[in-house]
């Protein structure tokens, strides 16, 4: 039996494996062929010159390729941000900011926006761009048009209290006597604002440098002396007296100095700078109108209006105003102890130095520093004298 005998089976399978392999390979380099016909007809151009033709879509293109500015419609609507995104000092992070939320200066994005200033500058607070002597951030706070001359806060918001002066101001009951079916009393003036009056008589119902006598209630008690042993008749009568401007009620005691001060000090108009002295429960004007302070201190004032009666709270003066004033050199200026100061009305005779705003309470200030006077030399000790010889 030859080889091929022998193989015969294994012969038609490779033979048939060997036309298989042909099949495949003439179908693949067919495929080929017709892909590469396909992609070369598609890149064929539709035109000879190699452009596509929009034809009546060429008004749509232009519209979405051009380039538009915005420009402020007559309606009064405005461009804005939706999403106001800048960098927080307090937290250290980058954070989206409310539009109505007060940044760094105290006035919101949404208010300068709709002014016009710029969103993420500090200095558009101090700014006063209608020159009506009212910066933005006192504009904001009011809810008034800071590009707008004719509308402003009050201008009695201008008026700050510089100085506060207290002055001593001391009664003292030291006699009393029944005339006429009413108790009359003595009452002493050390330091009465009318030299002519350091002492007066009085009775109920009268009246003396704005305080009215209210009641006065004589009193004589024995009461136990330690020293002597024994009881002693002591006289406890006391004189009720009343504010007539501000209400406010004291009790003297017989023979008993009480303090009641006079509350003095300055105001000072921060738009004109000039400065005007007043005093508790005593009237001053202001731009043609009247007022009354019904009290003043280290830590503002309160006014009211003679006619109407409406209060106004006045502050004490903060550092920007003392700047504002030229009582104080601007932060960050070069030079500022060589500047010449600036010349201003003299306060009231007597008045502290000007408030100055401090993180804790406030201290009312004295009166004007007093200057020692130099000491009269003293003449040197003569040496004893020898004693003399033997």
């Amino acid at each position: 039996m030859s080889w091929a005998s022998d193989n015969a089976e294994k012969l038609v399978l490779s033979g048939a494996f060997a036309a298989l392999a042909a099949v495949a390979a003439l179908s693949a380099l067919k495929f080929s062929t017709a892909v590469d016909a396909t992609g070369a007809a598609a890149r064929e151009p539709k035109s000879a010159e190699g452009t596509f033709d929009v034809g009546a879509h060429a008004d749509l293109l232009q519209k979405v390729t051009a380039q538009h500015t915005w420009k402020q419609p007559e309606t009064g609507h405005r461009l804005f941000i939706s999403r106001f995104v800048r960098w927080d000092a307090k937290s250290q992070r980058i954070r989206v900011y409310d539009p109505k939320e007060p940044l760094d200066d105290g006035i919101p994005p949404i208010w300068k926006q709709k002014y016009g200033f710029p969103v993420d500058d500090v200095n558009v607070q101090s700014q006063d761009p209608d020159a009506d002597g009212f910066s933005n951030k006192e504009e904001y706070v009011a809810q008034t048009e800071p590009l707008s001359k004719d509308s402003h806060p009050p201008f009695i918001t201008k008026l700050k209290v510089l100085q506060y002066n207290p002055k001593p101001f001391h009664i003292d009951v030291r006699s009393y006597q029944e005339l006429d079916g009413q108790m009359t009393v003595m009452v002493e003036l050390p330091e009465s604002p009318d030299p002519k009056k350091k002492r007066v008589r009085v009775r109920k119902g009268d009246n003396f440098f704005n305080w009215t006598v209210v009641d006065f209630r004589k009193s004589v008690k024995k009461i136990f002396n330690p020293k002597l042993s024994a009881e002693v008749e002591t006289d406890l009568s006391e004189l009720d007296i009343a504010n007539d401007v501000t209400g406010e009620k004291v009790t003297v005691l017989f023979k008993k100095k009480q303090d009641v001060p006079i509350h003095e000090g300055t105001l000072a108009y921060i738009i004109d700078k000039s400065q005007i002295p007043v005093s508790k429960g005593k009237e001053f004007e202001f731009l043609g109108a009247k007022y009354r302070v019904l009290s003043i201190d280290a830590s503002g004032a309160k006014v009211a209006a003679v006619e109407g009666g409406k209060e106004e709270t006045l502050q004490p003066c903060a550092q920007e105003d003392l700047v504002a004033l030229g009582l104080a050199p601007a932060p960050g200026s070069e030079n500022a102890e060589a500047a010449p100061p600036t010349e201003q009305p003299a306060p009231a005779p007597g008045a502290g130095p000007p408030i100055t705003p401090s993180a804790g309470p406030p201290v009312t200030p004295g009166g004007p520093p007093i200057t020692p006077s130099a000491a009269p030399p003293v003449a040197p000790t003569q040496p004893p004298a020898p004693p003399p010889n033997p």
